[in-house]
This record gives structure tokens, sequence and C-alpha cells, in this order.
């Protein structure tokens, strides 16, 4: 029994001692991304905010349920719309795929937005290198505020640095990103919002029909088991 005892308080230890270092790792790498937007860091928010390019920017660690990431929100205002996500098996296109002629960029990243002529002057040459450097990134530019979000937390100095330079790299394209052509760009604006629409359609028809699918499998089993052992007693 003694060594039994000993072993489970080892593994509590050991697992406290992990815990410890994790959040120690994350407390560093925040205070990282601070100094390099020139702010502070809240640590009981885990929490950093300052500026880039004259921006104010935000960088949190954040947590639900299930999973923590990392995610950068920056001011930029203006009506670009602008979605980059990684290319999967679920989802390997979109109707709106912007092609930026970048095969290695394609192979890993989907590009929807509009106008496209904008989406080109951010998605620069070094801002995809780098979003293929730190890749997976999820980059999401709507209402005016620019959201970069790192499925996992951001831990270590080289990612802190590279999550930084990446929304740097993000914003110069922001800042020269000149005008367009209004015609068109409603054009595209109504095309992307087709597209999502349809999209998020047979998002909700799947989701209904995963629910239907349990539903009807939660009475078979209940008939069956009334079938099996008869009705309750009055």
């Amino acid at each position: 029994m003694l060594v039994i005892a000993l072993c489970g308080f080892s593994v509590v230890i050991t697992l406290a001692l992990w815990l410890v270092s994790r959040r120690v790792s994350d407390s560093a790498a925040l205070a990282t991304m601070a100094r390099l937007i020139g702010g502070e860091v809240d640590h009981g928010a885990a929490r950093a905010t300052g500026q880039l390019a004259g921006r104010r920017v935000t960088i949190e660690n954040l947590t639900n349920e299930t999973t923590h990431w990392t995610e950068v929100t920056v001011e930029v205002g203006g009506a670009l719309d602008l979605e980059v996500r990684t290319r999967s098996d679920r989802a390997p296109t979109s109707d709106a795929e912007i092609d930026l002629g970048d095969p290695a960029f394609r192979d890993r990243y989907i590009v929807e937005g509009a106008p496209s002529a904008q989406v080109r002057a951010v998605l620069t040459a070094d801002a995809r290198a780098r979003l293929l450097a730190i890749a997976p990134i999820h980059v999401r530019l709507r209402g005016g505020e620019l959201h970069l979000i790192s499925p996992r937390l951001v831990r270590d100095d080289d990612d802190a640095t590279a999550l930084v330079g990446l929304t740097a790299a993000l914003l110069a394209g922001v800042g020269t990103a000149g005008d367009v052509d209004p015609v068109r760009a409603d054009a595209e604006r109504a095309r992307l919002s087709e597209v999502r629409s349809a999209r998020d359609g047979r998002t909700k028809v799947a989701a209904l029909i995963v629910l239907g699918t349990i539903a009807a499998i939660a009475v078979a089993i209940i008939v069956a088991l009334l079938r099996r052992h008869g009705p309750p007693p009055p």
C-alpha cells in the first residue's frame, strides 16, 4: 500500500510541476509579444495590449471547454473583407477562392475576400511566406477588425516573434491597399456573400441531419427496450 501511495503522490507532483511549467511558458511568450508591440501584459486576463503601425493590438490566450488558443485582434477600419483558412479534406476548396499565383500557399490555405485587388495587396509574398512558416493560422478581417487565430497556445519565443511579425506584415499590406473599381468591388462582395450564405445553409442542413439521425437511433433503442422488458407497471 505504501508503494502505491508513493507512486500516486509522485504522479500528482509530476502533473502539478508540468502544469506550472506550462503556465510559466504561456506567460513568457505573452510577455515577449507584449514587448514586441510596445505594450504590457495583464497576466490575470492572459492578455497583452500595445500598438503596431500606429494601430491598437490585443493578444489573448483564450480557452473554452475543449480547447485553448491564441488570438490577435487589431482595429484597422475600412471595408476590406478577407479570410484565410487552412485547406483540409473536409473543406478542400471554395467557390469564392482567390488564386494568388502561389502554388505552395494554395496547397495549404484557402483565400476568400473582396475586393480581390486589396486582398492581393495585403497577402504579399512576405505575408504568405510568414503564414506558411507559422501554419496553421486562421486570418479574418471583417467589420474593420483583423483577427489572427492560432489553434493552439503560442508558448515559445520563436512562435511569439513569428506571430507578431506576421501581424505586422499584414498591417503593412492593409496600409498600402489602394483604391479599387467600385463596380467590380460591389460585384465581388455580392458573390462572396452568396457563397457564404450557401455554405452556411449546407452546414445547417448537415447539422439537422445529424440531430435527426441521433434522435431516430435514440427512439429505436427506447422501442427495443420497451419490447424486451414490457411497459412499466402502473
